[in-house]
């Protein structure tokens, strides 16, 4: 069924992909060389110096009559670079989620305990009995937090907007380490 609906809508990723491209090179002065783009059914990869982009359409899990077109930024090569007007600019209407994987497994209960001991955010704090996942509500950063051992995703509590996106991440890092997560952009 995935392969239907990437045959099906490989148009609207191709023009994408391309409107994008054209974007990144104008706004980066990017040139013919410095980019490796791949483009197939449904599918674009769009490497640049500063950043790896995919773009893909899948059948919605959920509701197989629906389908989803992601565009993910998959590696910062340079992290300065999503500081950059510009990147913001072309990414704002896409990019709604700030996601990291762990290098490896955290200790989910040992990091749910230190939160639980910092009050001003105890209370935005939700967790299953067993401990495997939490969800940490910021409404003063306009933010949720959702973490498991392998990963952690950050998503604004209203409008998608990158620029704050990543300014309000970055607060809460400065929390999370308070908390014992040590945290670091890495290429």
């Amino acid at each position: 069924a995935n392969a239907f609906v990437r045959r099906a809508g490989a148009q609207e990723v191709r023009e994408l992909a391309q409107n994008m491209h054209a974007d990144l090179r104008q706004a980066f002065q990017y040139k013919r060389h410095d980019f490796d783009f791949r483009d197939e059914d449904g599918f674009a990869v769009l490497n640049t110096p500063d950043f790896e982009l995919v773009i893909r359409l899948d059948q919605d899990s959920e509701d197989a009559k629906l389908y989803s077109c992601e565009v993910r930024i998959t590696k910062l090569h340079h992290p300065e670079i999503a500081q950059n007007p510009a990147f913001q600019h072309i990414f704002n209407g896409h990019c709604q989620r700030l996601s990291i994987y762990f290098a490896e497994q955290i200790d989910l209960e040992a990091k749910i305990d230190a939160l639980e001991a910092i009050p001003q955010i105890a209370a935005g704090l939700n967790y299953p009995p067993d401990a495997s996942t939490l969800e940490l509500r910021l409404p003063e950063l306009d933010l949720i937090l959702e973490i498991t051992a392998d990963e952690m995703h950050f998503q604004l509590l209203t409008l998608p907007n990158l620029p704050k996106l990543i300014e309000h991440s970055q607060r809460t890092f400065d929390i999370l380490t308070e908390a014992g997560f040590d945290l670091r952009f890495a290429p």
